[in-house]
């Protein structure tokens, strides 16, 4: 599928500014193959580089790449937008009103790439920078006053990979230790690449402290990524694991139930798939719940389940304005931040990081998320 997105940018993007440019026949040609090998970038990735999700080139080139290959996403973007105007102004022109906007001039097709330009340099930076601290709370109303003040960071979608190394993973760690948290949970997508590729890179999330553990559940990218291995090597990093399971733990004398359930990718491979009823089965009645869900998918079934507050992911927030709600249809309508489903409240991060397939942000931060629970 993204082979076949890849060939409509190259197509139009030649077509419709490549063409019309007085380059000469050399000129057109050459111009063609570099916007053919830029948007080739994921079929280079899969098939000579060790993979899509987590290619064995050197940082550089992955970062490069990936810029190249927004860039080319925002001229496309940018020309079928002029294209549009361009056919409503014929359009107008045909009804008898005089309209002249020379959009198809050179000067408006070098100000598409310039913008272009700008627009993928800076969400570049924004992608690869890091992460702001988000600080929130919410109000849960089973809440005993006990737990009052209990505070989670939520780390998801770190994607520790060549794009995310060991130096950066480090910092995130040292930021988020400096927090003091009380309890610390990663909502999937932790890694991309096989534990051998990623030793170096995924050694310092051993270094997270939270006074009353670290927890974890699976996302999509786990299963890529070797499930059986990770689901080890997780455990000998001290990450205590929730694969449609649960744990309860006693903060000054109250039962708090964290519990997490699988990705429903995990079909594709064969393994268990989310199971809301086993994850809970056995959790006290009278404790608060709080579920790792990588999506923020079926969240009034998990609501009706019993479950007090959803952790997820997966969605990245949509990484642009505008486009991001594109995104939202795909995980019903539901994208970043707060909503209330039913009695249980959902908490979507936008994530501390991206695979490397499309590395910008615009208008959409990193965070490390920093959840303060409040009595109801």
């Amino acid at each position: 599928m993204i082979n076949i997105y890849s060939f409509i940018l190259f197509a139009y993007v030649t077509l419709r500014l490549i063409v019309p440019l007085p380059l000469g026949f050399a000129g057109k040609i050459g111009a063609g193959l570099l916007v053919l090998l830029i948007s080739l970038k994921h079929f280079f990735f899969q098939n000579f580089f060790g993979g899509l999700a987590a290619p064995d080139l050197p940082r550089f080139a992955i970062l490069a790449a990936g810029w190249l290959y927004v860039t080319l996403a925002f001229i496309f973007i940018l020309l079928v937008i002029r294209d549009i105007a361009g056919c409503l102004i014929w359009v107008i022109n045909r009804a008898g009103y005089a309209v002249n906007l020379p959009i198809l001039s050179g000067p408006v097709s070098a100000g598409i790439v310039i913008l272009s330009l700008i627009g993928s340099t800076f969400g570049l930076y924004e992608a690869v920078r890091h992460p702001d601290v988000k600080k929130t709370e919410v109000t849960l109303t089973r809440l005993p006053q006990e737990l009052d003040g209990l505070t989670i960071v939520q780390i998801t979608d770190l994607h520790v990979n060549t794009f995310n190394p060991e130096h950066k993973i480090q910092k995130i760690v040292e930021t988020i230790n400096g927090l003091k948290p009380d309890l610390i949970v990663l909502t999937g997508d932790i890694v991309d690449g096989t534990t051998i590729k990623r030793e170096a890179d995924i050694a310092p999330l051993q270094g997270l402290r939270a006074k009353y553990g670290v927890f974890g559940s699976a996302g999509n990218h786990e299963y890529y990524s070797g499930f059986n291995a990770w689901k080890k090597r997780f455990a000998e990093l001290g990450i205590h694991m929730l694969y449609n399971d649960h744990t309860t733990l006693s903060i000054h004398g109250k039962p708090l139930v964290i519990a997490g359930i699988t990705d429903t990718v995990a079909a594709q491979f064969k393994k268990p798939v989310p199971n809301i009823a086993k994850a809970l089965e056995g959790a006290p009645h009278d404790a608060i719940r709080i579920l790792m869900a990588h999506r923020p998918h079926d969240a009034e079934v998990h609501a009706n389940a019993g479950v007090d507050l959803q952790l997820s992911g997966h969605t990245h927030g949509g990484q642009i304005i505008g486009f991001n709600q594109v995104v939202a249809r795909f995980n019903e309508n539901r994208l970043m931040g707060w909503y209330n489903i039913g009695k249980m409240k959902l908490y979507i991060s936008t994530g501390i990081s991206l695979w490397n397939g499309f590395p910008v942000r615009l208008g959409v931060p990193s965070e490390i998320a920093v959840i303060t629970l409040r009595a109801g």
